[in-house]
């Protein structure tokens, strides 16, 4: 495909106008017209990795252990937004099993029972994605799966399903949990670490199995359908095979997406225009503004606590501080707090910090609840989605439609992050239907059973599906061993998803502590991030 403007020499942030052209250029705005969608208009600000406009564009292969610390993969990768395959037998973490345990058998012992929602698609020509959904036992499901559902039936049956991302629900301080039902299970009985070590200063906001099935013939995979994720994305293939089509964000104005993109901040994140909700207020980590201003007030909150208890058993003591007063002494750090909270809330001090505290606790709720897609859009209040699912719009149905069987698919609209262009289509319909997209750069690249794939949030994908020949794979070209008996013909895979850092450095990855003080206080409340079974 054509191509368009490569990564500026001094790696400086730029803003692109709807067109792709860099800001401060002699050139007026230009919006984004299609002929079947309302005019659009956004920035991008994007600064990563894009793919190169020229010759066959490939994406680097490493050995994470021979070739990269944390850190330096932090640097070279994910601080550069760019996408890398990972080959290495031992997977993200020395703690990770999945390579070792997670077989079909296995995967129904440890969580048979469980519920878990599906997806499904009307035959193998379709694309999953769509938002089609219904729930089942987690063993029905590898029954199904593993086509001994329905009887000779059993097989096409199975190609027409999909474990994606699940349902979530609330802890007690009203925030979504990190995971559920099979990983709830899978976490808990050791078989992979919460941070994995080779993305050990990202924060997780959510851990998906992924299992389907697709018949060995050559070109029968499944589609996720063109889209991208709101988080940085460690997928990990277990058995079968998987290729990524992938776009950088750069690219953003030329996917045609379902949803009105607003704004693509510098790492990536993508946020659209919705009602209830300003994109400006979506900060490049994907926390809200509000809520971040609510979490400094309930730090200085803290510290003045602490200041006081301080102080009072100082006067207690009879200790006298050098200079004046105790208050005096920190006058300056008193000034910035009567400030802060002046600014943000506008009324008194104590009232300030009370609503303070209850808006942290809703504002959380909310950007948590936008994050695993709640919101009906099906985005991060412009959600994620790994492999087409990652929230592919309310579970609820379409208003007016029937209540539908325990296992019989649920529809809902498209999610706003998926593109309308359908890869499978000629290349001259497509040309003809979106003629913007010809202008994006594509950078194709085949997972096999055992290795990882790194995506920062933003870059859009279609993946393809397909079950590895019978029979199963016992050892792979990279040394992973993948379980011989079986994975039923499936292809399984599992995945991170992060809070996408904004940071400038492996220490500090995120301009706010907003994440990691989310992530501390889960911890402190002694719980894993899931629910109780």
């Amino acid at each position: 495909m054509p191509s368009m403007s490569s990564q500026p020499a001094d790696n400086k942030p730029r803003k692109r106008t709807a067109s792709g052209t860099v800001a401060g250029a002699d050139v007026s705005r230009t919006k984004i017209e299609s002929t079947d969608e309302p005019t659009l208009s956004f920035e991008n600000y994007y600064n990563g990795w894009t793919v190169p406009a020229t010759g066959n564009p490939t994406l680097e292969r490493i050995c994470f252990r021979e070739q990269c610390t944390p850190s330096s993969f932090y640097e070279k990768f994910v601080a550069k937004r760019k996408p890398v395959v990972i080959v290495d037998a031992k997977g993200p973490d020395d703690n990770w099993r999945g390579h070792s345990k997670w077989n079909v058998d296995y995967l129904r012992k440890v969580a048979g029972e469980g519920e878990v929602r599906i997806e499904h698609r009307d035959s193998d020509q379709s694309k999953f994605g769509q938002g089609n959904h219904s729930k089942v036992k987690f063993s029905k499901f590898l029954d199904i799966v593993e086509g001994k559902a329905d009887g000779r039936e059993g097989g096409e049956k199975a190609r027409k399903v999909y474990l994606t991302t699940q349902d979530l629900g609330m802890d007690d301080e009203g925030r979504p949990y990190l995971h559920s039902t099979p990983c709830t299970q899978l976490l808990r009985a050791g078989d992979f670490p919460p941070r994995p070590m080779m993305l050990d200063r990202l924060v997780p906001m959510n851990y998906n199995l992924w299992i389907g099935s697709t018949s060995t013939e050559p070109g029968s995979g499944s589609s996720s359908g063109l889209h991208h994720d709101f988080h940085d994305n460690l997928y990990i293939l277990l058995s079968g095979r998987k290729t990524f089509r992938l776009f950088s964000p750069a690219d953003a104005e030329r996917m045609y997406t379902v949803g009105q993109i607003h704004k693509v901040h510098a790492n990536g994140r993508i946020c659209y225009s919705q009602d209830g909700q300003s994109a400006d207020d979506i900060e490049a980590d994907g926390s809200d503004k509000q809520a971040r201003l609510a979490m400094e007030a309930a730090i200085l909150h803290e510290k003045a606590e602490k200041q006081l208890a301080d102080a009072e058993r100082d006067v207690e003591a009879g200790v006298v501080r050098p200079g004046c007063c105790w208050i005096c002494c920190d006058t300056a750090w008193w000034l910035t707090l009567f400030e802060r909270i002046h600014s943000c809330y506008q009324e008194g001090a104590a009232e300030a910090l009370e609503r303070a505290e209850e808006g942290m606790d809703e504002a959380l709720q909310q950007v948590m609840a936008a994050e695993v897609g709640s919101a009906p859009d099906g985005s991060d209040s412009d959600d994620d989605d790994d492999e087409g699912d990652e929230e592919n719009g309310s579970d609820s149905n379409v208003s007016g439609a029937p209540e539908v069987a325990e296992d019989e698919p649920k529809r809902t609209t498209a999610p706003q992050h998926f593109s309308r262009v359908d890869l499978a289509e000629s290349r001259e319909t497509i040309a003809r239907k979106f003629p913007k997209f010809m202008d994006a750069h594509c950078v194709t690249v085949t997972l096999h059973a055992g290795e990882m794939l790194y995506l920062p949030a933003g870059w859009f994908h279609e993946v393809t599906s397909e079950s590895a020949d019978a029979p199963a794979q016992s050892d792979t070209s990279n040394g992973a061993v993948v379980p011989a008996d079986s994975h039923g013909g499936c292809h399984i895979a599992f995945n991170y998803w992060f809070h996408p850092p904004d940071g400038a450095t492996y220490n500090e990855p995120y301009s706010s502590q907003f994440w990691e003080r989310d992530w501390a206080q889960r911890q402190q409340a002694g719980c894993d991030g899931g629910p109780q079974l």
